[in-house]
């Protein structure tokens, strides 16, 4: 059984293509669980309207939260109220592919061990359009499919929820789990499934994530300002994310994960911060060299950064 657990709020502009690359799959969801957030646009009436007019009463359900959540505990709300082997998690203005489910569940049936899987995707703008974003550019992935471990995890740091699928052994785990200092729902997802030896990724592009300065997210991170102080307050943002992950970590129990590794990645951000901010090209050279809390394409963007403010 395949479900799509789906958190919206005021998403009436892109919802319905959303909801269109869902139930135009190639292998159709057996449920799909919308949870509205309280939405003062005409999101809710969309949703309503599209179910009906697809005769989807039986499969597509929507619910309307009495108190806002908040798009965390939304997302735990849908979660828990699907009841498929496989959960596929959906935004209300990304683009599914159409074998996205298909693809994914062939994978899921060939790793009995995966408890969540990760899809590649590419970025599109507010128009459906791929965009040639520097972000999207610099993100590889290892060819094929393999399961990852805390430290990969880490490195690669760009596995959003609406790429996932889950199995069901994910639900009761995410239903339980400590949010207290999670900032993400996707983080706290692939901390279960690193604990339970279960991450695993591929690298087949099956989504599209629109970018635009509405989301809740990705869309306020773009920016073209490629001053210095602007990449040192993107590494503090880091920084601090880290010491919450530290506390996720510590408040769930999980113990399948490298601490260690973690504390180094903030000892070594701590100086790129430092690094950054005296303008010192050849430190950050030394630790472009050496690191190995990082990937050096990141430590070369810091590089350009300081380059750029010599100008």
């Amino acid at each position: 059984m395949i479900s799509v657990a789906m958190a919206t709020y005021n998403g009436e502009k892109y919802i319905v293509e959303q909801l269109d690359s869902i139930y135009n799959q190639t292998v159709k969801a057996d449920e799909v669980i919308i949870c509205d957030d309280g939405s003062k646009d005409n999101t809710q009436s969309i949703i309503r309207n599209y179910i009906v007019d697809k005769k989807l009463e039986n499969k597509w359900k929507l619910y309307i939260n009495e108190k806002q959540l908040g798009y965390i505990e939304n997302f735990r709300k849908a979660i828990t109220l699907t009841a498929g082997e496989y959960i596929f998690l959906s935004d209300q203005d990304d683009i599914f592919y159409p074998n996205k489910f298909e693809k994914m569940i062939n994978v899921m049936h060939t790793h009995d061990d995966c408890m969540l899987l990760n899809a590649n995707f590419e970025i599109i703008d507010e128009n459906g359009i791929v965009t040639n974003n520097m972000r999207d550019k610099s993100r590889k992935r290892v060819k094929g499919i393999r399961k990852i471990d805390f430290r990969q995890w880490l490195f690669e740091s760009c596995f959003p929820g609406f790429s996932m699928c889950l199995r069901y052994p994910m639900r009761d785990r995410i239903k339980n789990a400590d949010f207290r200092n999670c900032y993400g729902h996707d983080i706290i997802l692939g901390l279960i499934a690193l604990d339970s030896n279960g991450n695993y990724e591929m690298d087949e592009v099956l989504s599209g994530y629109r970018m635009h300065f509405s989301n809740v997210t990705g869309g306020k991170n773009i920016t073209n300002d490629y001053t210095v102080s602007n990449r040192v307050k993107q590494k503090n943002k880091e920084l601090s994310e880290y010491k919450l992950l530290k506390n996720v970590i510590t408040d769930n129990d999980f113990s399948n994960i490298d601490m260690d590794f973690l504390t180094q990645r903030e000892k070594e951000l701590k100086r790129r911060i430092d690094n950054l901010e005296s303008g010192k090209i050849i430190p950050l050279v030394k630790l472009m060299l050496f690191t190995k809390a990082y990937p050096k394409r990141t430590i070369i963007g810091d590089m350009v950064y300081t380059i750029r403010s010599f100008k």
